[in-house]
């Protein structure tokens, strides 16, 4: 590397930062810097991270805690990388599908039965 040039794996964390930044809208404060390097020490890739912070904001619960426990929940089930997280979706979206009610009983209205 010359002098003032950044590595690859240096402008990537920079890049998770900024973008952690502008999604919480405030600069991360120590702790919370330390709490991203933990991520990155336990081996999530960038494009899991951002994906985390996609699912947080698509949520609209834009903070550090509830993207640190999408994290922690993808890593109990053995997510590590962008295609084990879309292959957790599908799943998750098949057993949604199955799962859903019979929006008439939902809909019935209790109070006007006669």
């Amino acid at each position: 590397l010359e002098v003032g040039e950044i590595s690859k794996k240096e402008q990537d964390s920079s890049d998770i930062f900024s973008i952690l930044e502008k999604e919480l809208g405030k600069t991360l404060t120590p702790m919370e810097t330390e709490i991203v390097k933990a991520w990155k020490e336990s081996n999530y890739t960038d494009e899991v991270i951002k994906d985390a912070i996609k699912e947080a904001v698509i949520n609209g619960v834009a903070n550090l805690r509830y993207i640190d426990k999408i994290l922690y929940e993808w890593g109990k089930d053995g997510v590590k990388t962008i295609k084990d997280v879309e292959e957790r979706r599908k799943k998750r979206n098949k057993k949604k599908e199955e799962s859903d009610i019979d929006l008439d009983i939902v809909d019935w209205n209790w109070f006007d039965e006669e």
